[in-house]
């Protein structure tokens, strides 16, 4: 998500590529998980988002850039 936000901020990607940001508020509960108990074993469900996290960004980035250049 930093990298999306820096590219789009330095211009070398265009403002609707930022949508590959959103899918970031999934890890949310994984990053609970690694500051509160990280000596536990990773819950499922955040091994689950991780996955959901990765394809997530790459359609909405990729959705992004498809309508700049359709619409843009």
């Amino acid at each position: 998500p930093a990298s999306l936000l820096a590219a789009a901020l330095l211009g070398w990607l265009p403002p609707a590529a930022l949508a590959g940001v959103v899918p970031s508020l999934l890890l949310l509960g994984a990053a609970r998980w690694a500051l509160v108990r990280p000596r536990e074993p990773v819950p499922l469900p955040a091994l689950g988002a991780n996955v959901v996290w990765n394809l997530a960004t790459n359609f909405l980035l990729a959705g992004g850039l498809a309508w700049e250049i359709l619409f843009g």
